[in-house]
């Protein structure tokens, strides 16, 4: 090896080096779509059944699956709750996806994003991934955009 190639594999272990970091800050920040999850893992499970959720509803501020959700918004209040689906990671096909990446825009749990997609993008651009965030009211936020924007609430 002469005096660039070895300068040059420095350069990029450099580079791997500083990527990490940042995939190590990203699961490091504080994140509210994490209130969703009470497993460490990143799944999610329905507050009545236990079993995987599949949607999580910003009014109710709980996880449920499809049954469920259906069972106890059918009438009253809950009937106008609008749920936000939960996306799976497009890796692992098991979790629940936490950051959208800004190059292939494909959803990714932060395991996975970390450890594999990571790797397979070019190693010259400097790509954040953008969180996904489930907790947030998107069909009380279109209603507001829609009305004009009146007065004060």
């Amino acid at each position: 090896l002469d005096t660039q190639e070895v300068k040059y594999c420095l350069e990029i272990i450099d580079n791997e080096r500083n990527r990490f970091a940042i995939s190590q800050e990203i699961l490091e920040q504080e994140d509210p779509s994490l209130a969703i999850g009470p497993n460490e893992a990143g799944q999610v499970y329905c507050v009545e059944c236990g079993i995987v959720g599949s949607c999580f509803c910003p009014k109710c501020r709980d996880c449920f699956c499809e049954t469920c959700f259906e069972k106890l918004h059918m009438k009253g209040n809950r009937k106008l709750h609008v749920p936000n689906h939960l996306i799976p990671c497009c890796l692992c096909r098991t979790l629940p996806a936490k950051l959208q990446c800004t190059y292939t825009f494909g959803s990714y749990c932060h395991d996975c994003y970390s450890r594999k997609h990571v790797k397979t993008l070019p190693r010259f651009l400097d790509l954040k991934p953008v969180k996904i965030d489930y907790t947030r009211d998107y069909a009380a936020s279109h209603l507001e955009e829609g009305s004009g924007g009146g007065g004060e609430k």
